[in-house]
């Protein structure tokens, strides 16, 4: 690998963390769905339809190579897709019960380190005291001070938002009603402890997707030696490993339909919300897998060890590009100064562990 190919692999490294950070951009103009709604079609395009579309304009003779290599190289990369997929689904369970601003610094903080550390230890143990494996330990390192950061601001901002949440009077005739249904939330409501358990559990799973596709590689080796260009040969990969995450997201989104009764939202509203919906929800898939497939470039561009380096700054520019986002979107309208200079100060770090893994892969 050159020095070029490394420098221009490092950027669509980040270039796809940027997009795959935007890919819940569309969910803000869905209406009269709830999140099942949502995300069973995005799941179907994002994991089921649109990787195979893919794989059949990409890779020839995709079955062949499947055919060709190693049977543990395709039960890996399935079985890890599948186990990302139970990460992604207890991702929502145990920010839902913690909060979200120490959810996500659990879960990504545990997804960034597992994500990059398994492949340098099992597949290039060689590398982890030379210098790329050193200078990804303190990028990692630094990646955790700056979601502390961001986990802190959260909760700053979670605090102020409930201050300013409505609280009804004793003398509110609807207050009994509010109370009730509040009680009842709460009983639904995982606790805190079994909450903890869903982050831990989705902070040791959503790691996954990147070992499916570390583990995976003989698969894009063996997609190379038929001719298939390096750009897309991981798309043969992905495609696998997003198709285990497919089964253990319906799974999940089926008890919700039952649960919640939700099917007849489908049918609800006029056609044009329907039709609105519905492509507002395959635009994010298509936003996410494209992500997914400029990583999978980016990785190939850096070379051998491009799953460990470009796991933590894929993460990294995923957590600047949604941070951004809300932002924009205005979910920090009214938060007093405090939270916000955190949370500049945690992007601000996470800029600084990305520079330094980029530059220990060099």
């Amino acid at each position: 690998v050159t020095f070029k190919m490394a420098i221009a692999g490092i950027i669509v490294v980040a270039a796809a963390g940027l997009v795959s950070g935007l890919f819940t951009a569309p969910m803000k103009l869905i209406r009269g769905w709830q999140f099942e709604n949502i995300w069973f079609i995005y799941s179907l395009y994002a994991m089921g339809l649109l990787p195979w579309i893919l794989v059949f304009f990409s890779v020839p003779d995709a079955m062949e190579i499947y055919r060709a290599v190693p049977t543990k190289a395709i039960a890996l990369t399935i079985v890890f897709g599948f186990l990302w997929g139970i990460g992604s689904v207890t991702f929502g369970l145990g920010s839902a019960a913690v909060g979200n601003a120490l959810g996500f610094s659990i879960i990504l903080g545990m997804t960034s380190a597992i994500g990059a550390a398994l492949p340098l230890l099992v597949l290039h143990p060689e590398q982890a005291g030379a210098r790329v494996g050193v200078f990804t330990w303190i990028g990692l390192s630094i990646i955790a001070v700056g979601l502390v950061c961001l986990g802190y601001s959260g909760t700053l901002k979670e605090k102020e938002l409930r201050k300013k949440e409505y609280t009804p009077l004793a003398s509110d005739p609807d207050a009994s009603s509010v109370n009730s249904a509040s009680t009842n939330a709460n009983r639904n409501q995982p606790s805190f402890r079994m909450g903890l358990l869903y982050c831990l559990i989705s902070g040791s799973f959503s790691p996954m997707l990147n070992l499916s596709l570390a583990f995976g590689q003989d698969i894009g080796d063996e997609a190379k030696a038929r001719g298939v260009s390096e750009l897309t040969s991981n798309n043969a990969v992905w495609s696998l490993g997003v198709s285990g995450g497919m089964v253990a997201n319906m799974a999940y989104l089926i008890y919700l339909f039952h649960k919640n009764r939700s099917w007849a939202l489908f049918n609800s509203g006029t056609r044009h919300v329907r039709w609105r919906n519905t492509m507002l929800s395959v635009l994010m898939g298509a936003v996410w897998i494209g992500g997914n497939i400029l990583y999978g470039i980016g990785v190939n561009l850096v070379g051998d060890l491009g799953t460990v380096v470009g796991w933590p700054i894929f993460l990294s520019c995923m957590i600047l590009a949604a941070n951004i986002l809300a932002i924009v979107t205005g979910e920090w309208a009214g938060i007093s100064r405090r939270p916000v200079m955190w949370t500049v100060a945690g992007l601000a770090i996470q800029i600084a562990a990305v520079s330094v893994i980029a530059v220990g892969s060099l």
